[in-house]
Formats: C-alpha cells, structure tokens, sequence
C-alpha cells in the first residue's frame, strides 16, 4: 500500500509540473492532490517531496512570496540532496537570497558560486534543456536570456516563457523575442507555417533543393527548417516525418 502512495504521489508531481511549465490553467490539482497525500502520509514526502514542485509552480505563476515561504518551511530533510537543491533554485527564482543547503548538487553549487555559465553547461551535457533554460534566466546577461526564450519556446513552456522575457525587458536590451505564433500553437507538433509548408514539399518528394527554388530560400534556410521539423516531430529522418505527420493530422 505504501509502495502504491508513493506511485501516485510521483505520477501526480511529474503531470502537475508538466501542466505548470506548460502554463496551463486546467492542471487539475494534481500538485494540491500530491500534497494533501504527503500531509496525510508524511512518509511520502520523505521520499517524493511536492514541496519544491509547489515552488515550481508558485514562481511560474508569479506568487513569488509563495514560492519564498514554501521554502523557509520545507522540510529540509526530504527527498535527499537534489530535492532540497531544486527547492534552493525555485527559492531563488523567487528572489530569496539563501546560501542553501549543504551540500549541493553540483549544478546548484555553480550556479550558487556565480558560475551560471558552467551550471547550464552541466544540465545542457545531460539533456535537461528546460534546467539549461532556467539557470540561464538567472545569470542577468541579455544573450544568456535570449538562449533561455529559444530554450523554453522550441518546449512550449508557455508557463515559464514569460518570466524570462520580463527579465529581459526589465535589462532595456531592446526588442525582446516574441513567442511561437497562434499557427504554431494550434499546431499539434508546434510546427510554423514555413514549417507545414517545408514539410508537405518533402512529402512530394522533393529535396532541399528544389523546395528552396520553389519556396525562393537558401538551400541552408530549407536544411534549417527540416532539421526543426525533425526534432518537432522526434523522428530521424524525412520518410518518418511525413509518416509521423500523417499520423497526427499535420498533413492530409
């Protein structure tokens, strides 16, 4: 019975985040469901924590006093040295000026010793594009946030996605980059519209020459926007994009 709390509690945390990431409005509750189960059964947090998950979602909507005093009251026993790190950067996000646990994971503990550079390096090295993101929002430089804005459209994190642009605005470094499109949005792989069209040539056969001679683009640009469709669609190759995108309706 333990064992299946525990399956539940760590399935309602991973949809929770992902909903809040996502910016969306319907999550559900199941963050509020994960922690009324850890107040109910505190054996639970000690394994699973919500709390920093709580956090997440309190920066992301803007509650940063929230995201402050879930931090101060976070039970700094639970859930082992990456829990309580990832509780520290929400707290930080938040604006929370603490030194931290000891000790910290090593990508907190760079980004704690000021080298933001090194700590995105770390999460980026290990295919963790939104923590990559994330740590690049708090480094202050105006090309470092601009990375993160690219990071966090291309995952349609529209959750986390604004906050990086007020950061940006707030540094007066000119015009800020908008995010994906109406078009992309509805689109159900986030595909652009050059994108849609890029990809309905490949389908008819033709290779990136000829769809930049008939779309008047570079050679380079048509790779460009194969390469995205690719990794939109999560395929390796053309053939397996027209097929994917059959599947899910972007092509007739």
């Amino acid at each position: 019975v333990a064992s299946n709390r525990l399956v539940l509690s760590q399935t309602l945390i991973a949809a929770g985040t992902l909903r809040a990431r996502q910016g969306r409005d319907d999550d559900r509750g199941w963050l509020d469901r994960a922690d009324a189960l850890a107040r109910e059964y505190p054996e639970v947090e000690t394994v699973s924590p919500v709390t920093p998950a709580l956090a997440e979602r309190a920066v992301l909507r803007g509650d940063l006093g929230r995201a402050r005093e879930l931090a101060a009251t976070g039970d700094a026993a639970a859930g082992g040295p990456w829990a309580r790190g990832a509780l520290w950067f929400w707290a930080r996000q938040a604006g929370a000026d603490a030194g931290g646990p000891e000790p910290l994971p090593e990508p907190y503990a760079l980004l704690r010793a000021g080298d933001w550079r090194a700590a995105a390096a770390w999460w980026d090295a290990r295919g963790c594009p939104y923590e990559r993101a994330m740590t690049l929002s708090l480094s202050g430089d105006g090309g470092a946030l601009r990375d993160a804005i690219r990071l966090l459209d291309q995952l349609d994190a529209r959750g986390a996605a604004p906050l990086v642009r007020r950061r940006l605005r707030a540094l007066g470094m000119g015009a800020v980059p908008r995010g994906p499109s109406a078009y992309s949005r509805a689109n159900p792989a986030g595909l652009t519209e050059r994108e849609v069209e890029v990809l309905t040539l490949v389908a008819g056969g033709l290779g990136n020459a000829a769809i930049a001679r008939r779309l008047f683009l570079s050679a380079k640009t048509v790779e460009h926007h194969v390469s995205s469709v690719l990794r939109k669609l999560d395929v390796a190759d053309r053939a397996a994009a027209v097929a994917a995108a059959r599947r899910i309706g972007v092509l007739a």
